[in-house]
């Protein structure tokens, strides 16, 4: 069974690292506030196309997971400015995004020329560096992230990932427990605490059960659990868990539903 635990954390972490998703296409009414604020700026820069007006646009975009437009606001917010340092740094946001991680690195590297302590700007860049495997530079972003905010949510949850992905779970989840303790409900943390939970043949039930009730959109989660209850025979309704995944868009779903509920 331990071998079978370790094959499914690999088969988590191919699939799932740093699943980003934005509601699945649902309404929010951040969303829709969003939305406005993006048509309220775009009639503004009509008549005056200045700096601010770009880059609040570029943000609000980027947040919205609208990276075309994105890129193209802070380009002009670099025409109108080129000595401004703000879009650079998203600019590096928008292309680790788009997994275009070398186009990413030069953008974080620029960023961090002009500003060297930026935490944000070394922040972004270890997890650009932690997508390309690259761990000795992630690591040493990542440490000085933490130099500076020893307790920072998303510093601490990185060096988890790390520290998971070099084969020490056990340290990775006094860290993932730690950002839990702050933020009992923090996605990443709990997704990558059940995978070393999983990989060390801990019980992870439980954090996969938090994560499909505190986000009941995300057929990630599902297919997630349902596998690691068939993997580790647990009890569980794997086959409504991939059915419901197969119907949010999780196409390896179908295949498990198929074999596994017949």
């Amino acid at each position: 069974m331990r071998q079978k635990t370790c094959s499914i954390f690999r088969f988590f972490l191919w699939i799932n690292f740093f699943f980003v998703f934005l509601c699945n296409g649902q309404q929010t009414e951040k969303t829709i506030a969003l939305q406005k604020s993006i048509e309220e700026l775009t009639k503004m820069i009509e008549t005056e196309s200045n700096y601010d007006n770009y880059f609040l646009r570029g943000t609000y975009y980027f947040t919205l997971g609208q990276l075309a437009e994105a890129q193209t606001d802070m380009n002009s917010c670099l025409e109108i400015n080129p000595q401004a340092e703000e879009p650079l740094c998203y600019l590096g946001m928008i292309e680790t995004k788009k997994k275009q991680f070398t186009k990413a690195i030069h953008y974080f590297n620029s960023f961090i020329e002009v500003k060297p302590n930026s935490y944000l700007g070394h922040l972004h860049r270890g997890y650009t560096y932690l997508q390309m495997n690259n761990w000795e530079k992630a690591t040493t972003d990542i440490d000085f992230c933490l130099s500076l905010k020893p307790n920072d949510i998303d510093a601490l949850t990185y060096k988890g990932i790390l520290w998971s992905q070099q084969n020490k779970c056990k340290e990775a989840i006094v860290l993932f427990d730690k950002v839990l303790t702050q933020e009992k409900n923090n996605e990443m943390a709990l997704e990558n605490r059940a995978f070393c939970k999983a990989s060390l043949g801990q019980n992870a039930l439980s954090d996969f059960n938090q994560l499909c009730t505190i986000a009941p959109n995300n057929g990630q989660f599902f297919f997630n659990r349902a596998v690691y209850i068939i993997n580790t025979k647990s009890k569980g309704d794997f086959c409504t868990d991939l059915k419901k995944a197969l119907s949010l868009g999780v196409i390896e779903a179908k295949e498990v539903l198929q074999n596994a509920c017949k």
